[in-house]
């Protein structure tokens, strides 16, 4: 209660740890991590695991940028870490941090789904008959356990994750699972 993230569409990122009461601006932080100056907030997430951390995805279309913009932070913004290895170049629209898997994260950008097993190493296209498309929103359904892509205009997307939420490290280094 009272933690509150918010980010601009000119790059600004703020943070109120008391109900908005004191506001604390973390854009040059966010900048020290290799965003450039001014780029639009597309998506800013409170982790569900933990309270000091956060998921940042910025987007430089509007500057004809298309490099793919995700940060983490761990404690409380101070510092950002880049998560967007091998992503390709095309602005993200969205981040989405997994209910059941902590180092399960997804991303919608401008030509579809990618998501990483260990918490932005390496990003994986999620085919499954998603054709190539914007992604403006994402979610896991709270009671279905399905991933929720919701597209630019053309359609929404619905499928079961749970193979990809088991798929911790240590199933990861088994030999049959």
């Amino acid at each position: 209660p009272g933690l509150i993230w918010v980010g601009t569409d000119d790059g600004k990122v703020h943070i109120t740890r008391n109900h908005g009461a004191d506001w604390e601006e973390l854009t040059a932080n966010v900048e020290k991590a290799g965003v450039p100056h001014e780029r639009w907030v597309a998506r800013i997430v409170a982790s569900k695991y933990d309270k000091a951390s956060a998921y940042l995805a910025h987007t430089g279309y509007r500057n004809d940028d298309f490099k793919p913009y995700v940060l983490k932070t761990e404690d409380y913004g101070k510092t950002w870490v880049d998560i967007s290895s091998n992503l390709p170049e095309s602005p993200v629209n969205v981040i989405f941090e997994d209910k059941k898997n902590p180092a399960l994260l997804f991303v919608g950008n401008d030509i579809g789904v990618f998501y990483t097993l260990d918490g932005g190493g390496k990003w994986t296209q999620l085919k499954a008959n998603i054709p190539p498309t914007i992604v403006r929103d994402l979610l896991v359904h709270p009671v279905e356990n399905d991933l929720v892509v919701g597209t630019y205009g053309r359609a929404v997307w619905v499928g079961d994750i749970s193979p990809l939420q088991q798929m911790t490290g240590e199933v990861q280094d088994m030999p049959f699972y």
